[in-house]
């Protein structure tokens, strides 16, 4: 099962908190968690002249901004709520870091979040495909960002106790027709799924979504065009373009 054909015209992965800060406005820094502001830099340092009303992202994470979120709940406990920064009830969720680089960068396009461990960022490309093959959004901003530096966030999975993730890695996506028409020959990429298997790559265990969306950023700024595998049993696959 796959969805059709897309181009990936950009992607950028970021890594820690300077690249992040020195993309973020400091009057929004100081409201967001680092996984949203992670996201926002890798976003921004892909930014075109898009309709911003067909530009639409889909994020995906595991643990998202508890790196706000701890210290928040321990000023809670030992303070008590006044002590709590106005800004805990929109930083830490797993949606934030959608909803900050929407409004910020003025996206009205469709946004959503995937939040897990296995499936994230599979799920994430085959909904941005869906769009783009719908017809609906012109240019979607797909990929993965994470922030687990926390101690609360070290104690949900030996895999991100090993990894500690902090960066973001994000994918511009395009119809295949709209990016052949502004850019020429382009390559072209579709997502397929298949029943996982816990012994074989398509699961993926103990990868989060932001380690994977890594790895693929990597293979493609080598023009590396072989199978990729999102996890869950999502695979991206190169397609062979007919101009």
């Amino acid at each position: 099962m796959t969805t059709s054909s897309f181009a990936i015209t950009a992607q950028v992965a970021v890594h820690g908190p300077a690249a992040a800060d020195k993309q973020v406005p400091a009057v929004l820094r100081r409201r967001i968690d680092e996984f949203s502001a992670n996201a926002y830099a890798a976003v921004a340092a892909m930014g075109e002249n898009e309709d911003l009303r067909r530009t639409g992202i889909f994020v995906a994470n595991t643990l998202a901004g508890w790196g706000y979120g701890e210290p928040q709940l321990q000023a809670l406990v030992a303070k008590g709520p006044e002590a709590v920064a106005v800004y805990q009830a929109t930083a830490w969720f797993p949606a934030a870091a959608q909803g900050e680089v929407t409004i910020a960068r003025g996206y009205r396009g469709c946004a959503k979040t995937y939040s897990g461990e296995r499936s994230a960022l599979g799920e994430a490309f085959w909904a941005a495909a869906e769009e783009l093959r719908a017809g609906t959004l012109d240019v979607v901003y797909v990929g993965a960002a994470e922030s687990a530096t926390s101690e609360f966030a070290a104690t949900h999975s030996p895999q991100v106790r090993r990894r500690r993730d902090n960066g973001a890695a994000f994918f511009r996506l395009r119809g295949l027709a709209s990016a052949t028409a502004s850019l020429g020959a382009v390559d072209g990429w579709s997502i397929g799924w298949q029943e996982p298997d816990e012994d074989s790559s398509g699961s993926l265990p103990g990868r989060t979504p932001l380690a994977i969306a890594g790895d693929l950023a990597d293979g493609l700024q080598r023009n590396n065009r072989e199978k990729y595998w999102l996890g869950g049993g999502f695979v991206l696959c190169p397609e062979v373009v007919k101009l």
